[in-house]
């Protein structure tokens, strides 16, 4: 019987086996492709390009549905460089409509980069899926591949058909691999052998299907996780092919996934939803599968659900917006940000989201919002993650909108370290003015233990690209690693994700061997191609130094250590890289020649963390809790001392053994100690008790509901406690973490405390923020390390049920409290369903709330969980009607402004530019090309950075996505349809609130073709000083109301002063703003905003707009006819055709007017 007229589950069998007989007769896909690309550069087949399949390196297929034919942009090429960056010895295979000249992946071939282009068509999907379904006829096929829209469908079923023969990982072209694909899988679990999903929530709006995922599904699965992190009856598998995954070859899921699609498109004739049947199989396997079950046998599969979550948000859950703005009513007008966070940096917090994000998440999609939303800002998450996740092979230079300034390419080879990310989140103004060399910034990066192993060395890799020509020459390098202290010695791991197993398989033989064989007994020396090098540091790490620091001081006495007792924690890890020297004309390859050598040094925390940090925790009605909270820690530190106190039930005779609190070992979990204390003990004195009772210097104060998971990393947190940057004048006494599960319910709870006459307001501000993430805050939640010292010292309100929280923060200020959060850790805070007596507890915490908060000074407490605007009228009302006075929450307007996205300049230039033929050339000469045009001349007259602001489409050609990429200076802007001139209203209010945070002396603006004679008009800025509150253009007078004269200003080139600019900018003025006068005029927008304004209107002589060209003549004096002194000199003209501006811009600048250029 056919396979499409009965339907089989085939998930009934719980664990999945191999079927190698039917796998292994079906290598002929892509095995001529890899043969090809290794006969492309023979001189590096020793090096194992391309190798056969079989040796554990990750396949990865990579799809572009969106059909061209010009090549490819520089947003996919950091899309391939992402993923080789985590996964250097990948195959990727990139899947793609249309032609491609397949060189353009030969400089990564050269480097051992393998990269194959398949280019698709209906044949060869019908191959791949045929080649697995060997029952599907070719009549089948041809009724799905006529339906246009079946492609995708289509392009998923042959996946889903490599990805059973081959295995491998699915990915899209929209977005950036953040981390390896791996890594949240438990220790148990490797990737080749486990199927992996990605969870898909419905909308609140979206009707749930009957395949939804319930409770069990979550419960039973390989990684279960708090009933607050997930949406029971609400939540799919995402099976489409924009979704990433990953399934190891023979998995049977593939296979049935592929039948039930097919067979649901030929019973239906349309496209099937792939979540509904891929939700089906997964929670059929979940169910089934034995939960005693630890680890796979041999020829056994696994099959896992990553939270959605692990995707980046368009918006931070925590709700921060430093205009107040929220939601579709105040923010609609704010493209970067009301589409999402990650194009434009969030004021502030620059740092701390590339540190979460780069810490925690998988997936970075490009596809939030349209083109005009998606312009990269300098140290926004997407260009950060483009410069910092790239291999600087690709021929464009990775980064973010650069506004005039070229960023060079790589020519040679280097070091990348995470100090690079430091150097670019660190807006030093000193370089930009001339006035002084960057600051020295903290190169404490690296951390030890297998943990530490990931975080440090997944971001030390080897960049550039050898620049030798010389056929079959290979450019080799040469990583040696080095740590100045003796204790510390390098160690290849097998797993390259922080929770892989020390005794496990290797996830990549070829890495793991060559990572053994570099070892040394001073550390690592390895020589071969660059990505056999990278993919051996990914398996690198250094083991940490025993010792018990500092224990806890038993005075009050001053703790803070000295630099040089800081300096005893750390060791320098030396990274010293060599290339070969590229042979000159003619002579032999082989002689040895002069290498070119780049050395960094980066500085190693050494400390042992099982030493160092006792893990404490209280628990009322609910210790077995503590149990998991112990294992959890173990399963990666198996000598860390587990501490926790336990409350004895109500009183009575079993009570009565708890009085007074005493100490013991648990009876099977070794390293775990349990204080009984008395019946509502209290979280307060619980806390006390423990710190009272710990040895170590550090503890870390959790609830008793918490766990580690692969997203915890105590030494980062640990070195921040121990950095020089934060430790050597005020160190943190308290620091804290993002608590994803619970901002993503209830927001950020950390901030300022700030006390008024009424209630204790918390406010989501923050300062001092740091390069590395961290930032100091008044208040977080109560789950920190802490230095056990300093938190015996602080005070606890012991008869406080509740409301100790607050208290505990707001009073130890009086002791010095400093408390910080880092992002670069987290602990799910992994809440369980309340028992009765837990619930009989919880009811009574209002009661005792509103009592703990008078016992101390206050009416109550009010969590701000964004930062209110006191101009925002949905703000206004909300206080209103909660009883607040409006005037005693803050809004931080004295607060630092945010950091400019280029550095200060004399002039900005925004020009309005066409997406044609014709803009391009405007565009070309304005760049340079004609070097006497008034752009480049007024760049070399003084600081100049400009972008061209050109209307997006719907589909961006490919030649302008090239431009802005070399170039860096096109903004995308709404499209607004025909316009009168070359721009509409609400083009100009989006540029100009664009530049929002910009710093100049002066903004020009002007339309692509305008001839500007920039000696006049400079002598008119210049004459300005300071300039302020001014606005300089053709200022005409036009005939107003009641036969009144008004000042009017044309759009098609003006200036305006900083000052003037920053307040038309400002979100209090800019959503005030018309856009609508006269149908969206340009000119009648611009001069309606300045109407109000008590501005000084200087008028720039010599302005002509309407112009008919050559033929009409030139409005303007000639030198050669000085009897015509009827009109003052040309200064602007406009329009003019780009030979025009050629002819007249030469002429300026040779002859002192434009229009001798159009008189010869």
């Amino acid at each position: 019987m056919s396979v499409f007229t009965a339907r089989r589950d085939f998930a009934a069998c719980c664990i999945f086996s191999v079927l190698l007989a039917s796998v292994q007769a079906q290598h002929h896909l892509l095995e001529p492709l890899l043969e090809k690309a290794r006969g492309r550069f023979p001189e590096t087949a020793g090096s194992g390009l391309c190798a056969a399949q079989g040796g554990r390196e990750p396949n990865v297929f990579l799809t572009r549905t969106q059909q061209q034919d010009s090549g490819f942009t520089p947003l996919e090429f950091a899309v391939v460089e992402s993923v080789l960056f985590n996964h250097p010895l990948a195959r990727v295979f990139v899947f793609l409509l249309g032609s491609i000249d397949e060189s353009v992946f030969d400089r990564y071939l050269v480097e051992g980069y393998c990269i194959i282009v398949v280019q698709l068509h209906a044949a060869w999907i019908q191959t791949a899926i045929q080649s697995v379904e060997h029952e599907l006829t070719n009549d089948q096929f041809a009724l799905m591949s006529a339906d246009p829209r079946a492609v995708p469908f289509l392009m998923n079923c042959a996946l889903a058909s490599l990805q059973f023969v081959y295995g491998g990982i699915s990915l899209s072209f929209d977005g950036l691999l953040l981390n390896p694909f791996d890594m949240l899988l438990p220790a148990a679990l490797p990737l080749h052998r486990t199927a992996v999903f990605i969870e898909r929530v419905l909308a609140p709006e979206e009707q749930a299907p009957k395949e939804a995922l319930q409770r069990e599904d979550f419960e039973l699965s390989w990684m279960p996780r708090s009933h607050t992190d997930r949406a029971d009856g609400h939540t799919l598998i995402c099976g489409d092919n924009l979704c990433p995954r990953a399934m190891p070859a023979g998995c049977p899921l593939a296979r049935q996934l592929l039948r039930a699609w097919l067979e649901a498109f030929l019973m239906t004739g349309s496209s099937p939803r792939c979540d509904l049947e891929a939700t089906r199989l997964y929670s059929a396997y979940v169910r089934n599968r034995p939960q005693s079950q630890t680890r796979l046998e041999d020829g056994q599969f696994a099959v896992v659900a990553l939270p959605g979550w692990v995707i980046v948000e368009p918006h931070f859950p925590d709700g921060w917006r430093h205009y107040g703005h929220r939601g579709q009513i105040e923010e609609s007008e704010d493209r970067g940000q009301f589409h999402s966070q990650l194009y434009t940096p969030r004021v502030h917090r620059e740092r701390s989201d590339w540190s979460l994000v780069r810490s925690l998440k998988l997936w970075l999609p490009l596809d939030y919002g349209p083109q005009s939303a998606r312009n990269a800002m300098p140290r926004s998450v997407v260009d950060l993650a483009q410069r910092f996740l790239a291999l600087r092979i690709t021929p464009f230079s990775p980064g973010p909108l650069r506004f005039g300034t070229i960023e060079p390419t790589l020519t040679s080879h280097t070091w990348h370290t995470p100090v690079d990310a430091y150097e670019a989140l660190d807006n030093s103004m000193a370089e930009s003015l001339g006035v002084g060399a960057r600051p020295k910034l903290s190169r404490e990066v690296a951390l030890p233990g297998t943990t530490g192993g990931f975080r440090t060395f997944r971001d030390i890799r080897v960049v550039g690209r050898g620049a030798c020509a010389v056929p079959g020459f290979v450019v080799r390098v040469r990583a040696a690693i080095s740590l100045s202290h003796p204790g510390a010695r390098l160690f290849c791991r097998p797993a390259i994700r922080p929770d892989g197993p020390l005794d496990g398989a290797p996830d990549s033989e070829v890495a793991w061997n060559a990572c053994r064989a570099a070892l040394t007994e001073t550390g690592f020396d390895l020589t071969g191609l660059p990505s056999l090098v990278n993919s051996a540091l990914s398996h690198l790490g250094f083991w940490p130094v025993r010792g018990p620091g500092h224990p806890p001081a038993q005075s009050s006495a001053d703790g803070r250590l000295s630099a040089a007792e800081l300096d005893m924690h750390f060791a320098d890890l030396h990274l010293e890289l060599t290339t070969d020297a590229c042979p000159d004309a003619g002579e032999a390859i082989g002689v040895p020649k002069a290498s070119n050598i780049v050395r960094s040094t980066l500085h190693a925390l050494v400390d042992d963390v099982q030493d160092q940090v006792t893990v404490v925790a209280h628990s009322a009605s609910r210790c077995e809790l503590l149990e998991r909270l112990a294992l959890s820690f173990h399963s990666m530190y198996d000598r860390m001392l587990v501490m926790v106190t336990c409350e004895c039930p109500e009183p009575g005779p079993e009570g009565e053994r708890c009085s007074p609190p005493e100490a013991r070992d648990h009876p099977t979990i070794a390293f775990m100690k349990i204080v009984d204390v008395p019946y509502d003990f209290g979280l307060s004195r619980g806390k006390r008790l423990l710190a009272q009772w710990a040895q170590t210097e550090f503890v870390l104060v959790l609830d008793d509901d918490f766990v580690r998971s692969p997203l915890s990393c105590m030494e980062c947190m640990l070195l921040h406690m121990r950095s020089r940057m934060h430790s050597l004048t005020l160190p943190f006494d308290l620091l804290g973490f993002p608590i994803l599960e619970d901002e993503r319910n209830f927001g950020a709870f950390r901030g300022q405390l700030r006390a008024t006459n009424g209630p204790l307001y918390l406010e989501p501000m923050a300062s001092e923020a740091a390069v590395d993430g961290c930032m100091r805050v008044g208040i977080h939640p109560m789950a920190f390390l802490a230095r056990t010292a300093r938190l015996r010292q602080f005070k606890f309100q012991d008869q406080l049920p509740v409301g100790e929280h607050e208290q505990f923060f707001y009073a130890n200020r009086y002791l010095g409290l400093h408390a910080a959060v880092c992002f670069d850790s987290t602990f799910p805070h992994f809440r369980v369903q309340m028992s009765a007596g837990y619930k009989q507890r919880r009811e009574r915490m209002q009661e005792l709330a509103t009592d703990a908060f008078k016992k101390i000074g206050f009416q109550g407490m009010m969590y701000l969980l964004h930062k209110c605007d006191a101009y925002s009228g949905i703000d206004h009302n909300e206080f209103i009607q909660q009883n607040i006075p409006p005037w005693s929450i803050s809004d931080d307007t004295c607060g630092p402004q945010p950091e400019p996205p280029t550095d200060f300049v004399m002039f900005f230039v925004a020009i309005f530019s066409k997406m044609d033929d014709r803009g391009a050339l405007f565009r070309r000469m304005l760049r340079g090309e004609a070097p006497l045009a008034w752009l480049p001349r007024l760049a070399a007259a003084a600081p100049t950075r400009w972008a061209f602001f050109v209307e997006e489409q719907s589909i961006t050609p490919p030649a302008l996505v090239e431009e802005e990429a070399q170039h860096g200076d096109v903004v995308l802007m709404p499209q607004q349809g025909e316009t009168k001139g070359g721009f509409t209203a609400s083009q100009l209010k989006f540029a100009v609130t664009f530049l929002r945070d910009f710093h100049f002396r002066w903004l020009l603006v002007a339309e692509q073709d305008v001839f500007v004679h920039l000696e006049p008009v400079l002598s008119v800025l210049v004459a300005q000083e300071p300039p302020m509150r001014s606005a300089v253009g053709g200022w005409r007078t036009k005939a107003g109301m009641a036969s009144l004269q008004s000042p009017w200003l044309p759009p098609q080139f003006f200036a305006l002063s900083h000052d003037t600019k920053h307040l038309l900018a400002s979100p209090r003025v800019a959503r005030w703003l018309r856009t609508d006068l006269e149908n969206g005029d340009a000119a009648a927008a611009l001069n309606a905003w300045l109407a109000l304004l008590d501005v000084q209107r200087l008028e720039l002589q010599g302005v002509h707009l309407g112009w008919g060209g050559a033929a009409v003549g030139c409005p303007g004096k000639s030198s050669s006819v000085p009897q015509s002194m009827v009109l003052p000199p040309l200064a602007v003209l406009h329009p003019v055709a780009p030979g025009e501006l050629l002819l007249m811009s030469e002429a300026a600048a040779v002859h002192g007017s434009g229009c001798e250029g159009l008189n010869a």
